[in-house]
This record gives C-alpha cells, structure tokens and sequence, in this order.
C-alpha cells in the first residue's frame, strides 16, 4: 500500500513478519552419580537444533522436532515449547580427572538455533561427581 501526503512524499507500510523466538531455559540437571555425567532437560521455543559443546565435554547435537527425542510441553512459557534431554559427559583431561579424584568441574555451552533465525548461546558451569 502506498500513500502520499501534501508535500508530494509517499510511504510504504511494512508487511508483518513472523519472529523467530531463539528463547529457551535449562529446566532440569541430573547427574548421574555412578557414570560420572549429567543429564540435560532442556525445553525450547520450537524447531532447530540444540547444540552443547565445551573444551573438556563432549559435543552433542540433537535436532528439536517433535518425535522420538523431544516432546511437546504442555505448561510451558514458551509458545510451541518442546523439550528434549542431552547427556554431558567428560572428555580427555576432566575425564581422567573423574576417574581418578571422583569429581571435576566442567564448563560448558549450550546452543540452540531455530529454524529460519539467528541463535542463542548460555553458558554454563557444574560439577561432575562419580561415585567408587
């Protein structure tokens, strides 16, 4: 739509485009006390890909679609929430580290990028504790 005002200058109204929401919370960590590892609960906007990656951790990368790995969330803040879990486990150092001494600390980051949009990264710390 175009329209013109008394000084002859015209404008354009801007369509309306959907935003992409890049929002998403850790809800739950669990370790896992006999491994040495953690468990990950994380719930998303929607669609994309949730990546968690460190220096001294294993990278992981799970696709959140509704399926088989995440499911929907019902009594969730975020619109078309889905929730879906990743396993943090030690690699190289902090590994032996485990092993040896029974706890580390690990840092680490969790990515999520929707579908269409930009991402969003936090960044996050925990102790690891494995039991003998």
């Amino acid at each position: 739509m175009t329209a013109s005002n008394q000084a002859g200058l015209s404008s354009q109204t801007s369509v309306r485009q959907h935003v992409i929401s890049d929002d998403f919370r850790i809800t739950e960590v669990r370790k896992l006390r006999k491994k040495g590892k953690a468990l990950l609960a994380v719930e998303v906007a929607g669609r994309g890909v949730v990546e968690l990656k460190g220096r001294h951790v294993k990278t992981r990368r799970k696709q959140a679609v509704e399926g088989v790995d995440a499911r929907r969330v019902r009594r969730s803040g975020l619109a078309d929430g889905l929730f879906l879990r990743l396993l943090l486990a030690p690699k190289g150092k902090k590994a032996r580290t485990i092993r040896e001494r029974g706890k580390t600390r690990v840092r680490y980051k969790l990515t999520y990028t929707p579908e269409g949009g930009p991402g969003r990264s936090k960044r996050k710390q925990l102790q690891l504790i494995r039991r003998r």
